[in-house]
């Protein structure tokens, strides 16, 4: 740039004729000032606006795993319950229950019904490509949960154990692929299956010695490389095969992982966890109903016999095989009576099909219609809802009334434990977890909306559409004066009419199933013997449970079984199971988009910072300026001082918030729902005018093509009408979450546990962005064709360009000319500074620094103090050898430089592929550090330093471990830590109510006794103040308020001790720690020991913390378990059932118990005229007889419900 200096004095100011031509200065200055406070405010607004959006990658604002993630994990797990493919408004959806999205709670629990997953695998996923898929993928399915019926497709090699069953499976299982051994052996590898020549000896050797055989073994031998899945599913299907449908079995409950997705505007998803199952094993009381393949293969073998009945030495013609006698283990002269009557009425054992039934369609019809209506009204109607919380569940132990023989005594209600005594009492029905150990009474829980389905359905029954329901029959005592009104009130009307059309067609359905409860009876002498039937909905006094039932089993806690048998079919109901808490909060949001906030805070800092600067120089210059130069300020600034990429992201950023929908979670009365919020039109006109900020971008690139003149009227032009059509598109199309269940899983060997993505929730629509970006390219294209034609173009080339203004000279005016050359323009010095050259003034000598170039000038020419004055560039360049030789150099350098770049970005995609820039880091190959370290926990090794590249990680090594020790400050800050409603929970059975021993609460008196003992008093955890200091008492009153008042504080405020006592313990202000520990101290306790149970899953997270080069810590989870109850699945009540089950008991009036106190010295002693024993195993224990194991182990341990139960740790020398 040449610079030419010249007096100021020595040529005349003139203004630019453009500017001479327009509104008065000042007042296109002031209205260029508005503007620019303005849309500053806006770019600020935007920021607060993409904040909350932007924080996940979701871009949901207001989002968190405690709060709008565990609602869509309750909604979801809600649907999959009664249907795998479905679209539904999840806007129209109710949960009551309410979530936290802020505050202490850092986890919220679904629950999840163990019958959910037994369901889905053996009843849903019974596709045949499912099943051929699933098959290929694990050779460990040779051996599954079915009884076959033949080995081969064509019917040639039947092997049932029964006659009469061959005959069942020609009227009933033709279609199933599952009662077909082929069907597994052609998708299995051959070799696995036939290992040890097992498969030889009981059925290979036989087809051998026919023709069919040994062509059939060479076709199946071959099948899995030969065929492919299409393949294998024609081949199927030529067969007739419909389904693969594996028998109920209780050996192994199927875990499960299923998840969901969130899909974003850019169609990118994250998952969220629905519910995680773990496998587990099960009692296997099904063993007496069949047996898998491997066990009647190992016994045909000990038989030396063959499993195909068509061979001579079949196993079904041996006299010597007694199948029934290895399944039950009874002698035939004296058999117990459950097992006479279920040969009687069902069949022999081991040949006993027991299969899932399907929830019937009309069930499931009604079930939705149900819960769409009464969501509907718990969201419009308050009455509903404080109706709805007035139900209180209930469980009641009914008698349906063909069983009220007095002369009756009963054997349970589960074909699979044959083995009961007789009781007076009708037992619960079969279950998964039953282990026959315990007879317990039949019960039912009612909920509220159970109780509503039934009172409905019985009001649908007794009323006529036209005629109010003033009286309903059939609806117990207990619920008559709750759940009566509710169906009687108007409110009901739209629910009523809902569930209407399903009633009756339900009650067909279950009838044709025959779906029953069932109890084995017989006189009180044991004569008489007689299978009782209760069908679910045939009694009207029954019905209203039946009703109960049907819910539940739709809802998941129930399910129903076929006991299919030689001597007849019972399809039975199960008893309830107990929800698991599976945690619906564990999912770690992703926030790498967070980096797309920072860059557009980023760019609103830069033109807040350029325009506080632009106002300094403003007043510096007291406002003389083009006031309409500060009109382009956004797209000149933009692209000179932030840079095109930045700009394009702003505005993608603003599209993508335009193209999701901001769902909210919403809660009253307990109840919770999503709402759809729609943008204000505030935030909705500032996000569209962020959204044209892509257009600055295009409209830069075309500057280089475009004549300015037709620049300057199509790029404002453009704005305005993309911006006008972004607010309309939202206005008239906004967008709406789309939630979708399409559940496709794996198997792992088909039973033991599935994994399942099941389905969808779209907040953000990718056909909306796409409709933003081509309407702006349209709007650009349509802008610009429409200014070159009313431009005409002799008018915009007698313009020279300005080459040091970049971008800016197409829209900055001049503030001053010479009016005697043509080679100098000048610019005023807030223009100056929108357009990158920066006025700076140091010891008196003017400069400009050129942002673009990052270049310094001296200024040499003026021709107004408020200005900056240029020479326009020459047109002359002279070349030397030595420029082309500098610029080959130069060439050459950046060509170096870009391969270096490469080769530095292959080398950073290994040591920068993770924050730890730990080198070819991957979980996988951390596993043997993660194994080794899982192993050193056990050995109490809380303390050791290794080098990672010791061989002992590799290996097994011994290690010198030291016995870790519970420190007083750890215990009390835990207990402080943990909820205060889960404290009765704690795993511990009391001996005082304080520290000084004064108040008593054993049980019995021998336990009384042992508490005395040293080992005892020196534990917390039998005193229940050690837990009461320190929970937060209101908490734990509103949980467990009404229970401690009635157990222990009632008697307690009759002394003066107790009422101090009370004070004490009921303080919100707690003490320190440390006083804490020295109060403990001089009790002389010395530590907190809790007793063993299996009524609940300890959660455990196991973590290492990986240090980077900057110091900062990474931690991995090598090992997590979420913590879980098991109420369903425990089996040590009869020991002691916990304080929880205590404070429940002195709070209901029909324990026993009700009412009374836990402390011995009260004259209202729950246990003064009754047991333990009595309250917690009820008036069973009185029938067992004196030689059972119940009796050993009461006489070996002493009475139930008082029996301590401590877990030995390994001696340190074992270690």
């Amino acid at each position: 740039m040449r610079i030419h200096v010249h007096p100021r004095e020595a040529e005349p100011v003139n203004r630019d004729p453009d500017i001479a031509c327009q509104a008065p200065r000042c007042l296109t200055t002031c209205l260029g000032c508005v503007y620019l406070v303005g849309s500053m405010a806006c770019s600020i607004t935007y920021v607060s606006i993409m904040q909350p959006v932007f924080a996940n990658d979701m871009w949901w604002a207001g989002y968190s795993s405690t709060g709008a993630q565990a609602l869509v994990v309750d909604l979801f797990n809600g649907q999959l319950t009664s249907q795998s493919t479905r679209t539904f408004d999840i806007l129209s959806q109710v949960v009551e229950k309410t979530y936290r999205s802020t505050g202490f709670i850092t986890t919220t629990t679904t629950d999840v019904y163990a019958a959910y997953v037994r369901r889905l695998v053996w009843s849903d996923l019974t596709s045949i490509e499912y099943a051929i898929e699933n098959l290929r993928l694990h050779d460990e399915s040779c051996y599954l949960p079915t009884q076959f019926c033949w080995v081969d497709l064509n019917h040639t090699f039947d092997m049932a154990l029964t006659t009469r069953r061959q005959t069942r499976c020609s009227e009933r299982y033709m279609t199933n692929g599952a009662a077909y051994y082929e069907t597994v052996l052609r998708n299995q590898a051959w070799g696995g299956c036939i290992q040890n020549d097992e498969f030889s000896i009981v059925i290979g050797a036989w087809l051998q010695q026919s023709a069919t055989g040994l062509v059939w073994m060479a076709a199946t031998s071959i099948a899995l490389t030969t065929t492919s899945i299409a393949d294998e599913m024609a081949y199927w299907l030529r067969a007739n095969l419909t389904h693969f449908s594996m028998q109920w079995s209780n050996l192994l409950q199927p875990g499960i992982t299923e998840t969901m997705a969130v899909t974003n505007a850019l169609q990118l998803t994250q998952f969220i966890s629905l519910k995680i199952v773990p496998r587990a094993v099960g009692s296997w009381t099904s063993y007496a109903m069949n047996w898998p393949t491997d066990m009647l293969v190992f016994q045909a073998i000990y038989d030396n016999c063959s499993l195909v009945q068509s061979a001579t030495n079949a196993c079904l013609n041996s006299p010597t095989v007694d199948w029934e006698g290895q399944a039950v283990f009874y002698d035939e002269t004296d058999a117990p009576l459950g097992i006479q009557m279920v040969q009687a009425h069902v069949g022999p054992f081991l040949s006993i099909d027991t299969l899932v039934v399907a929830i019937p369609a009309p069930l499931l019809a009604l079930y939705h219609a149900f819960q769409a209506a009464f969501g509907r009204e718990l969201r419009l109607a308050t009455p509903m809802v404080h109706a709805l919380g007035s139900i209180l569940t209930f469980t009641i132990r009914p008698i349906p009334s063909a069983w009220t023989d007095p002369n009756l005594v009963f054997y349970g209600g589960n074909p699979m434990c044959p083995y009961g005594s007789p009781l007076p009492f009708i037992q619960e029905q079969f279950n998964f977890f039953d282990n026959c150990l315990n007879q317990t009474s039949l019960s039912i829980t009612v909920t509220n909306y159970s109780g509503v389905v039934a009172a409905l359905a019985l009001a649908v029954s007794s009323c006529t559409p036209s005629l109010a329901c003033n009286d309903i029959t059939g609806i117990p005592h207990p619920y008559a004066d709750t759940i009566a009104p509710i169906v009687q009130a108007k409110y009901s009307s739209e629910m009523m009419s809902s569930v209407r059309p399903w009633i009756q067609p339900t009650v067909d359905a279950i009838a044709a199933l025959n779906i029953s409860l069932m109890q084995f009876a017989s006189t009180v002498d044991g004569s008489n013997m007689t299978l009782l039937m209760q069908p679910l909905l045939s009694d009207p006094a029954f019905a209203f449970f039946g009703w109960v039932l049907a819910y539940d089993w739709v809802h998941g806690s129930r399910e129903v079984v076929s006991f299919e048998g030689d001597a007849g079919t019972l399809v039975l109901i199960s008893s309830a199971d107990s929800p698991s808490l599976s945690v619906s909060s564990s999912n770690v949001t992703k926030t790498a988009t967070r980096g797309i906030y920072y860059l557009v805070y980023y760019t609103s800092v830069v033109l807040a910072a350029i325009a506080v600067v632009c106002f300094g120089y403003l007043i510096a210059i007291r406002f003389d300026m083009p006031g309409l130069n500060l009109v382009w300020f956004n797209r000149i600034v933009s692209s000179i001082w932030i840079g095109r990429p930045l700009v394009c992201v702003r505005g993608i950023s603003a599209i993508l918030m335009l193209s999701t929908t901001h769902l909210v979670l919403e809660q009253t009365n307990s109840i919770s729902w999503f709402e759809s919020i729609p943008k204000n039109w505030m935030a909705l006109s500032i996000l569209a005018g962020e959204s044209t900020w892509v257009l600055y971008v295009a409209i830069d690139v075309l500057s280089t093509v475009t004549p300015q003149r037709v620049a300057k009227l199509y790029a404002p032009l453009s704005s305005l009408f993309a911006w006008l059509t972004a607010i309309l598109l939202t206005w008239l199309w906004p967008p709406i979450p789309q939630a979708t269940l399409h559940r496709t899983c794996t198997s792992n060997a088909m039973v033991d546990a599935v994994t399942c993505s099941s389905g969808e929730l779209v907040i953000g629509s990718l056909d909306r962005v796409c409709a933003i970006c081509i309407s702006q390219a349209i709007i650009l294209l349509v802008t610009l064709a429409i200014s070159t034609y009313f431009v005409p173009l002799s008018t915009t080339s007698n313009k020279t360009t300005r080459h040091l203004l970049g971008v800016a000279d197409t829209y900055l005016v001049p503030s001053r000319i010479s009016p005697s050359r043509n080679d100098v323009w000048s610019l005023d010095q807030v223009s100056c500074l929108m357009a990158g050259l920066v006025p700076m003034t140091w010891r008196h000598h003017e400069f400009t620094f050129d942002i673009k170039l990052w270049v310094f000038h001296r200024d040499t020419l003026s021709l107004d103090a408020s200005t900056k004055t240029f020479s326009l560039h020459s047109q002359q360049f002279n070349k030397h050898n030595s420029a082309i030789l500098w610029a080959s150099v130069g060439l050459g350098y950046a060509a170096c430089s870009i391969v270096g770049s490469v080769s530095y970005l292959n080398v950073s995609q290994v040591n920068l592929a993770n924050d730890m820039y730990w080198a070819d880091f991957n979980m996988t190959g951390t596993a043997a550090f993660a194994v080794w370290l899982n192993s050193e926990i056990p050995l109490n090794a809380t303390t050791k330093t290794i080098s990672l590249t010791d061989d002992a990680i590799n290996s097994p090594a011994p290690y010198n471990t030291s016995t870790a020790t519970s420190h007083f400050p750890e215990i009390q800050a835990r207990l402080r830590a943990t909820d205060a409603c889960s404290i009765p929970w704690i795993s511990t059975q009391y001996c005082y109510v304080d520290f000084n021993q004064r108040w008593e609460i054993a049980n019995t008196a021998s336990r009384q006794i042992r508490c005395k003992s040293p080992s005892m008093t020196a534990n917390g955890a039998v005193y229940l103040e050690s837990l009461l200091r320190n929970v937060q008492f209101v908490d734990f009153d509103q949980c467990w308020g009404k229970a401690f008042e009635v157990a222990v504080a009632r008697d307690l405020r009759s002394q003066s001790d107790g009422q101090l006592w009370l004070n004490e313990v009921m303080k919100d202000t707690k003490t320190s720690v440390a006083d804490e520990v020295a109060l403990w101290t001089r009790s002389k306790i010395l530590y907190f020991e809790t007793q063993w149970q299996n009524y609940k899953t300890i959660g455990v997270v196991n973590t290492i913390a990986v240090r980077n080069v900057y110091g900062i810590l990474y931690p991995l989870t090598i090992q997590k378990e979420d913590p879980a109850m098991a109420l369903s699945t425990q089996s040590m009540f009869q020991m002691y059932w916990g304080l929880a089950n205590d404070f429940t008991a002195v709070a209901v009036n029909s324990s026993g118990i009700g009412g009374m106190s836990l402390i011995r010295s009260s004259p209202n002693f729950a246990f003064a005229n009754t047991t333990a024993e009595m309250i917690i195993i009820g008036p069973a224990s009185q029938f067992m007889a004196p030689t059972s194991m119940f009796d050993l182990t009461r006489t070996t341990l002493g009475p139930y419900g008082s029996v301590d139960m401590y877990v030995i740790p390994c001696p340190v020398e074992a270690k």
